[in-house]
Parts: C-alpha cells; structure tokens; sequence
C-alpha cells in the first residue's frame, strides 16, 4: 500500500471472473471486490499491474466511492521527480463548440492546476486524475443540450470530454534554474484569487471575472509563467499560446543554480495521444 497526499493507493493486478473486477495485490488479496470499476479500464488493462485508489466523489449509480484506476511506474509514484512543469494543450471536443480553441492546464511538480470558467473546475488535480478519471457521469455542459444531472447540486465529474478521445500535446521544462516553488505559489494564489471572488448571483456556478481574451485557462497559466521570469510567453487562446512556449526565452534574474542544463532541457513530445478516460 502506498500512501499519498492521505489517498492509499492499492498497487496488483486488474483481474476479473464471474463475480465481477477486482484487484489482486503483491500478496494475492482481492481489494475493490463489489465496487464499480469502469469497464473502460478492464478492456485495457485487465492482468495488468495497475494503481488503484479512491476518489472522494461518489458515483451516481451506487453511491459508494468512485474508483480511479492507472498504470504509472512504482518507483516514480514513491519518489516523484521535482522541479518540472509540463503544459498541456487539450484539443477540441466534438460536437462541442466552446472548446474550439483547446483547453490548457499546467503541471507543477505533479499538481495539475486548471482554470475554467465554471468554478468547481478551478482546481488542482493529481495526473492520474487529470488523465485517467472514469466515464462514471454525464459531460457537463451536455454535449447535445439538455442533458443535466437528476440533482444540480452533485459535482460534475466529466469536465475533460471522458465520453471522447481527445489528444493532449505536452510540453515539459526541467533543469537547475528552473524555480517549480515559486510558479506553484503563483498559481495557488491564482486559485484562492478565483475562489474569493464574490458570485454573480445570476450565474453563481460561473467564475465571475472570466473574460476569454484577458482572463481565461491560457492567459492564466501565460501569466503565471511571466511571472516566473517567461517574459516572452504570449497569446491569449490556448492554440497560440501553446505553440509559443518553446520559443519563450530563459529567465533574466538567475537563480542560485546554473541556467546552462535548463537551456537545453525544454522537451516537446506534441502529438502525445492520451484518451481522457481511455487509457492506452
């Protein structure tokens, strides 16, 4: 078992017979026998070592906690590696018009901060979750109109497209002047700053100041990254901002360390396919 951030995390192998999914851990004990695990991960990975943990949202259909599973590296999971951010460009979801331009998100030391214009999805989510979160509710808003939960007041889950593919592109910085610390401090302030913005009462499940040109998840994040010293980080949608951060240049003021490995630490791996919830 594995701790982290107070979630335990179950490490065996997805198995399944006539009672249905489970997992089997080192030792041959079952766990998760009699829950909901989504089908999407057993055509995947069935007898597979996977990570398994709990998320606090309970799902519609049961009531009981809903089950996140994942495949990642052991060793990686116990000792992350630190100071690096990735971004991510989301392209677009079909049939649904607002997403046109992308979604961006940013990954600091492996918490994922996304900004939005619906408020409960300004927040910081784990990788796993980010990527691998399950189909287990409908897409909010609903893709072909009037879809909506039984009860408004129950979370959205599906707020990165799980009933589609979608392919992120990633961006990773790494390297001795690079100062992860200080960008999760911006965007953590960015997200209290969000959160104790007082409600438009006409639309109180929005972000009140949300504006898509000045205010949004790219000019956000593009912020955040001047901020840290990315002068030249520029554009205000996510496909022009994305495109731009290869290019940006190093930090002026230079930390403690060296700036040379961090020249040449600036990783593209574009066109990375992840399912959101269809794992590979």
């Amino acid at each position: 078992m594995i701790e982290k951030n107070s979630n335990k995390i179950t490490e065996g192998v997805l198995k399944k017979d006539e009672t249905g999914s489970f997992i089997e851990d080192l030792e041959g004990k079952r766990h998760f026998s009699g829950e909901r695990i989504w089908e999407g991960y057993v055509s995947h990975w069935l007898k597979k070592k996977v990570f398994v943990r709990e998320l606090k949202q309970l799902d519609y259909k049961t009531d009981m906690p809903i089950v996140l599973v994942w495949s990642g590296d052991a060793e990686e999971l116990k000792n992350p590696v630190s100071n690096y951010i990735e971004v991510y460009y989301n392209e677009r979801l079909i049939k649904y018009w607002s997403s046109f331009l992308g979604h961006v998100a940013a990954n600091v030391n492996g918490d994922i901060f996304n900004f939005s214009n619906k408020i409960n999805e300004n927040e910081i989510l784990s990788p796993e979750e980010y990527f691998y979160r399950p189909a287990l509710g409908e897409f909010s808003p609903g893709l072909n109109g009037g879809q909506d939960f039984s009860n408004p007041k129950l979370p959205h889950y599906d707020k990165f497209g799980r009933r589609f593919m979608r392919s992120i592109h990633v961006i990773r910085i790494e390297g001795e002047g690079l100062d992860a610390a200080f960008l999760k401090d911006v965007f953590n302030k960015k997200l209290n700053k969000i959160h104790s913005t007082p409600i438009d009462p006409a639309r109180p499940d929005f972000y009140r100041d949300f504006n898509f040109r000045k205010n949004s998840c790219a000019t956000i994040i593009r912020d955040g990254l001047r901020e840290g010293g990315f002068a030249d980080a520029s554009g205000f949608c996510p496909r022009d901002f994305f495109p731009c951060i290869p290019s940006i240049s190093i930090p002026v003021v230079e930390p403690a360390g060296s700036l040379r490995d961090f020249a040449s630490a600036i990783m593209i791996r574009s066109g990375a396919t992840v399912g959101s919830g269809v794992p590979h």
